[in-house]
């Protein structure tokens, strides 16, 4: 007798997905891979168990309604008994089994599931979530029954105010999905298995022809599965093949300066930087004080970084670095009897009030790194940071242009590496090769001339 097929995994990729064994996995990159399809028949798994709870989001109702069409197709196939209930959202299955489906569309959303107990969550397009609501919600995943299995699994396309966050956790933890994240707190296993339209052999032809009209960014994201482009990206002038290098040993008489935006219940970022003789700005090393938690600082004094920043410019044998701080550190705040930047000094850390124009800040970025001849063979970016810097890494790519103001980014993201390096660039402002020469000239030609009128007066006399 035949058996009858509901619905099956393409080979490769989707099959890899539906097979991991890690805690969390995400399938992610292009469009029309048939990730949601993944998503919505993985919750079947363990439906002959009475005891199975499982749970499916998207971010808003209208993006549910896809999720449900589809379970309707798949679930009384494979259930004749399965019940669908249109006021509770969920499926009951003849084995006592429930999987529901839900939104998160308000921040707070996710502590209506406070108590809840689930062996399955499904996010689909994981970008349109915050951190906080998905890491909430993984504390929901949970059973007092061993013979089901926990874990999440989650789909997403690149993009969305989640972006940074999700590749963070995800695409470079496991290195573009070439090897497994173990978690060091929990030791849970993390994995990413990219997606690609080709992976899909039911594509329509003509979806793909469609996705390669679209404007490049939207393009590289939607068929190409690009995380390094997104909608809305502010820097994308970005490539981490040329601006990020191999630390190496730096002249010691090269310039040094250090830039420094303060946190203390928010993360606090330093980052030091040099320049060599053709003008390209090193940035050398950095110091986050983060606890790796979303937007969550360290909480140290100010006297503790000092000493800290003093012991590593120490050890490094740097006598003298300049220094650049948000100049909010010289208010008085509190009962302090000394300001933030006052605290620093009295441990021999000194600092200057950086250039705080966000905007003019912003082109210096733009302009370091698009560097000389930018788009052709002879191009140099004016930028480039060690390897060592990681969260200037990992984040300045992934920054977002604010939605109200486009010629701004996103201050609701993670910008703290982002505004210490606009301080330290507004320190040595761009100053290309060609204008740097015609500066030059434009001198000259001035003190030559003004060499000939004091002569030709002198004579006159």
């Amino acid at each position: 007798m035949s058996r009858l097929i509901v619905w099956q995994p393409n080979p490769g990729p989707q099959t890899d997905f539906l097979t991991r064994p890690e805690f969390e996995v995400l399938y992610g990159g292009a469009a029309g891979g048939g990730k949601s399809d993944a998503l919505v028949a993985e919750a079947l798994r363990q439906v002959a168990f009475k005891r199975y709870r499982a749970i499916l989001f998207r971010r808003t109702n209208n993006e549910l309604q896809e999720l449900i069409d589809r379970s309707k197709q798949i679930y009384p196939a494979v259930d004749s008994q399965a019940r669908w209930s249109e006021q509770k959202r969920e499926w009951t299955f003849r084995s006592g089994a429930v999987i529901r489906f839900r939104y998160l569309e308000h921040i707070g959303d996710e502590t209506r599931y406070q108590g809840h107990e689930y062996q399955y969550l499904g996010f689909d397009e994981l970008t349109h979530f915050r951190e906080d609501q998905y890491l909430y919600l993984l504390s929901r995943c949970r059973t007092s029954d061993s013979a089901l299995r926990c874990y999440v699994r989650a789909s997403t396309n690149p993009g969305g105010v989640g972006h940074a966050w999700v590749m963070n956790r995800f695409i470079l933890s496991t290195d573009y999905g070439t090897k497994n994240y173990i978690d060091p707190v929990t030791q849970l296993g993390r994995f990413f298995v990219p997606a690609k339209v080709a992976d899909n052999p039911k594509i329509d032809p003509d979806y793909i022809r469609r996705l390669m009209l679209l404007p490049e960014i939207q393009r590289k994201m939607l068929l190409e599965g690009d995380w390094n482009a997104f909608e809305g990206q502010t820097f994308s002038e970005w490539n981490r093949e040329a601006h990020v290098v191999e630390p190496y040993q730096l002249p010691r008489d090269w310039p040094r300066w250090r830039a420094m935006d303060w946190g203390f219940a928010k993360p606090y970022c330093v980052l030091w930087f040099t320049c060599d003789f053709d003008g390209q700005i090193i940035c050398y090393r950095e110091l986050y004080g983060w606890t790796g938690k979303p937007d969550e600082g360290v909480r140290e004094t100010p006297i503790e970084v000092a000493r800290r920043i003093k012991e590593i410019e120490q050890k490094a044998g740097e006598s003298y670095v300049f220094g650049l701080a948000d100049p909010a550190i010289w208010g008085n705040s509190g009962q302090a009897a000394l300001s933030i930047g006052d605290q620093f000094a009295a441990e021999g850390v000194y600092f200057q009030k950086a250039q705080n124009d966000r905007l003019a800040g912003k082109q210096q970025i733009h302009q370091r790194l698009r560097g000389w001849g930018y788009g052709t063979d002879t191009w140099k970016p004016g930028i480039v940071f060690f390897s060592c810097c990681r969260n200037i890494i990992r984040t300045l790519p992934s920054l977002p242009a604010d939605p109200r103001n486009p010629e701004d980014i996103d201050t609701t993201v993670e910008d703290h590496p982002y505004d210490t390096l606009r301080y330290g660039l507004m320190h040595r402002p761009w100053a290309p090769v060609v204008e740097k020469k015609e500066k030059i000239d434009a001198y000259e030609r001035a003190r030559r001339r003004r060499r000939k009128e004091t002569t030709t007066s002198w004579m006159g006399a």
